[in-house]
Order: C-alpha cells, then structure tokens, then sequence
C-alpha cells in the first residue's frame, strides 16, 4: 500500500467542492503522477478502502458526534472511448439516468454538522472501492455476461462492517439503513 497516494487521494477527496475524478487530481499536481497511476492504485479494493479507514479513524474519533452519519455513494466516471476490462465495462449511472461506459467507484464518508451555526458539514473519507465486474454465464440470456464480484449494497454494507466492527451479514434490508446509522455511532 502507498500509504503517500492514499494520503494524497483522501486530501483530494476531502478538498473538493465538485466533480473528483484521477485525470483532475493528475492535472492539479502537474502530471507528476499520471491518473493512471492513480486508477491502478485505486482498483486495489478492499485493501484501499480499509487502509483508509486506518488513516481516517483517528479523526473520526475526534470529530464523531451522535448526529454523524456514514454516507455512502457511488460515481461513474465515464470513460465512453476506453476498452472494457472489468474495471471500464456499462454501469448504470443515476446521475443521467442511463447506462454508461465507465469506471463505477463507491465512496464512504463520516459526516458531522459544524458546531458553529454558520459552518458547513464536515465529511471524512472513510472507504473507497472501485467495482470489478467479471464474466458469469447467464442461463437465462445463454451467453456470458459481465457481473461484479458484488453488488452495491453488499459493498456498502462491507464498508460500514469495517469501519464500525458491527456484523451486518444477517441484517435484512429494513435493517440496513439503521445498521449505517448505528455504525456511524460505534465505529
């Protein structure tokens, strides 16, 4: 793991007001670091996202409240000429409301109001993982498709699992939303 990305990645993360995605991170630190680079250490997985949460907890801690919430969210990042390799493959994308070519992340933050009246939300990085699709074999179309390895809402579910120490595994999903709650709580 290196532990300087994933330091430069969250405070990217942390800083930015709009749109994130590897080739602005890559443009405001002038190409020193290719988005390549940063797409390949991205598609390590669980390994980031719980390495992160090992960076971020300690801050956590300082700033959790029984208000904080764990947030969590998933991005396209259009990539409509690249080629799709199990990281860049069609992904439903709800910010335009059709399905797009491009590289789905899902993203965690621990989020508290200010406790001045005027401040903004505070939001802390605490998990990242880009999906993985992979080919499986659909009886019912009889031809390969390209499946993730899990879906959204288990990934998240992992996410909050890891940052709270709490077993959502036999949560149903009436109980999910709580469970994030709770684990925003007990992390």
């Amino acid at each position: 793991m290196d532990r300087m990305m994933l330091e430069i990645y969250s405070d990217y993360l942390i800083s930015s007001f709009g749109q994130t995605s590897t080739t602005i991170l890559s443009r405001l630190l002038d190409n020193t670091i290719s988005h390549d680079q940063i797409t390949r250490f991205l598609e390590q997985g669980v390994a980031v996202s719980r390495t992160l949460w090992l960076l971020a907890k300690p801050l956590v801690r300082r700033i959790e409240r029984e208000d904080g919430v764990i947030s969590i969210d998933d991005c396209v990042q259009a990539k409509p000429h690249s080629q799709e390799n199990g990281v860049i493959e069609w992904h439903y994308d709800h910010s335009v409301g059709r399905v797009v070519k491009g590289m789905n992340i899902i993203t965690a933050f621990y989020g508290v109001h200010s406790e001045r009246p005027t401040a903004e939300r505070l939001g802390v990085p605490v998990g990242c993982e880009v999906i993985v699709k992979k080919p499986v074999w659909d009886d019912k179309k009889k031809t390969t498709v390209m499946k993730g390895t899990v879906t959204k809402c288990s990934g998240a579910i992992e996410r909050s699992r890891e940052a709270s120490g709490i077993d959502t595994s036999e949560c149903c999903s009436s109980e999910v939303m709580m469970s994030l709650r709770v684990a925003a709580r007990s992390c």
